[in-house]
């Protein structure tokens, strides 16, 4: 009898632990792995939720197909149907990203990353390094969830004491971190906002140039975009924008075979802001 009350004493007691037990986990509804079964907090478990830049580079031949730009093929985008350019290397710095509201107020990132300097000097991690090289999304940070969201507004190039920064002060990861395939900063003038490498050839693919030629866009050519986007940044969810640069639109206006390389930089900074669209936006728990 003893033994058998003993017994159950010890059955009720794990039972007792079963319903009373905890579980620890992230209890953020903003959060991208809010757990629902969780009744604990969890120590720094939340994450925030992301938003990741991607770029799409397109042209569209005679016949308004479009076609994907690729480093090493050459592609017509001029009325000259007789000459064809081919890219061999592009960069651009996509600075400041923001996101307007239908009321007027900006969304950014509330990460940052601080340069231990005099003064220290802290970055927005809402900047991106754009290679044609690399066709993977580029992180712009941490964003609160909001709705209301009617625009994207972001700069190419750097503005500011931020050009002023030398790349050896940050990792090589970071965004204005210092590049090894190509020369993305110079003393005294800065950043190299958008560098593009190209080389041009006749209709029968005999090659023009016997050297690559290359354009440099650096300060104070820094040019601001603003995009129309109406969309939410739902709660729980990372975001994707996907944004398209046009070559057609970007070489318009120029004689790539006759203009000099001042008079094609220059058509090039005119056309910037009318190159770069929006393609799609993705919500999803990553």
């Amino acid at each position: 009898m003893k033994l058998f009350k003993l017994i159950a004493i010890l059955l009720f007691s794990v039972l007792l632990f079963q319903c009373t037990e905890t579980k620890e986990g992230c209890l953020d509804i903003n959060s991208p792995n809010f757990d629902v079964d969780a009744d604990e907090p969890c120590d720094d478990c939340c994450e925030n939720s992301q938003l990741e830049l991607s770029f799409i580079h397109r042209y569209w031949d005679k016949n308004s197909n479009p076609q994907t730009v690729r480093l090493g093929t050459k592609f017509n985008v001029f009325p000259d149907t007789n000459h064809f350019i081919q890219i061999n290397q592009l960069h651009f710095y996509l600075t400041d990203f923001q996101m307007i509201k239908t009321n007027g107020s900006i969304l950014e990132s509330t990460s940052s990353t601080i340069i231990e300097s005099d003064p220290p000097i802290t970055i927005k991690d809402n900047n991106a390094y754009l290679n044609r090289n690399n066709v993977n999304a580029q992180s712009m940070g941490d964003f609160t969830p909001s709705d209301g969201i009617e625009s994207l507004r972001f700069k190419i190039g750097i503005d500011g004491i931020y050009n002023q920064i030398i790349p050896d002060s940050l990792g090589v990861n970071h965004p204005f971190g210092w590049k090894s395939d190509s020369v993305n900063w110079k003393e005294g003038t800065g950043y190299n906002f958008m560098r593009i490498e190209f080389l041009t050839y006749t209709n029968d693919s005999t090659l023009i140039d016997s050297i690559p030629r290359a354009i440099e866009i650096t300060n104070p050519d820094a040019q601001l975009i603003e995009i129309p986007a109406i969309f939410d940044l739902q709660t729980g969810l990372n975001t994707t924008v996907t944004l398209l640069m046009n070559y057609n639109s970007l070489f318009e206006g120029t004689d790539i075979v006759n203009d000099t390389l001042p008079t094609i930089k220059t058509q090039i900074v005119q056309n910037i802001s009318n190159s770069i669209v929006l393609d799609t936006i993705t919500q999803k728990v990553f």
